[in-house]
């Protein structure tokens, strides 16, 4: 007599433990979202990024699917790469999503309120007026 073995995969939709959070970065920073999901998830799920409402296409964008975890990272963000983040994980039997909103803040540059010059222009503005310097931020 001959044996046959067969292997049964039970499908399974995808499930997400942790969910994406709501992040703020300052421009010209990285930034990461984040979910954790159920790791014996079969078939493995597609993932999909949007933005806004439409996929997700940034060339500083880079997606990372683990076992266990989904990751978008972006690099060096801008002030164009503010508003609200979808990650979609789909498989044959069903699909889950969860969204996060990003904030991106102006660049923060020194500046002297009693000298108005900017601490870049020279080493010694800031030194000069140490007391009076003030962290200016200013928003494109």
């Amino acid at each position: 007599m001959e044996s046959v073995y067969i292997h049964v995969y039970s499908t399974q939709a995808p499930t997400i433990m942790t969910p994406l959070s709501d992040q703020v970065v300052s421009e010209g920073h990285n930034v990461q979202f984040q979910c954790q999901i159920q790791g014996d998830t079969h078939p493995s799920p597609n993932v999909e990024w949007s933005k806004d409402g439409q996929r997700l296409v940034i060339n500083r964008a880079f997606c990372s699917v683990g076992e266990k975890s989904v990751q978008l990272r972006i690099k060096g963000t801008e002030l164009e790469d503010e508003g609200e983040y979808v990650c979609v994980l789909s498989n044959d039997s069903g699909s889950v999503q969860t969204s996060a909103r990003l904030t991106v803040t102006g660049k923060i540059e020194y500046g002297c309120y009693c000298c108005f010059y900017c601490c870049y222009c020279c080493c010694y503005c800031y030194c000069c007026c140490y007391l009076c310097c003030v962290v200016v931020h200013y928003f494109s």
